[in-house]
């Protein structure tokens, strides 16, 4: 079997280190596949910062712009849409990720599916 192709439907950028130790970066494609949300306002909060907006907010199962199965072809999905489509095999997430001083993710040490 050849190796697979690899396509980011995420909103950004994602780095993959490679079992050799390589960093390899696989650029966002336009648009990312995501889950709707269903959202209702709820009033606002006060904090010390100033009034905030709260709304409730429902993720639902419903996902939008995920490309159909390629044969070959691995999609590069957020956690969400891959949870969200449990018949889809195409479907990883970056996994076992990465993160700078400030806490942003910044590469990831493997992909995962849903268990």
């Amino acid at each position: 079997m050849p190796p697979f192709e690899l396509r980011n439907h995420t909103p950004h950028s994602v780095t993959v280190v490679l079992v050799d130790g390589r960093r390899v970066d696989i650029p966002a494609t336009d648009p990312p596949a995501r889950c709707e949300v269903d959202r209702a306002t709820s009033g606002t909060l006060e904090t010390t910062v100033g009034v905030v907006p709260l709304n409730v907010t429902r993720r639902r199962q419903r996902v939008v712009d995920l490309p159909p199965r390629t044969p070959g072809v691995l999609l590069i999905v957020a956690s969400a849409v891959a949870a969200a489509c449990p018949e889809r095999d195409d479907l990883v997430f970056p996994d076992e990720q990465a993160r700078d001083e400030a806490g942003l993710v910044i590469e990831c040490h493997a992909l995962g599916r849903p268990g």
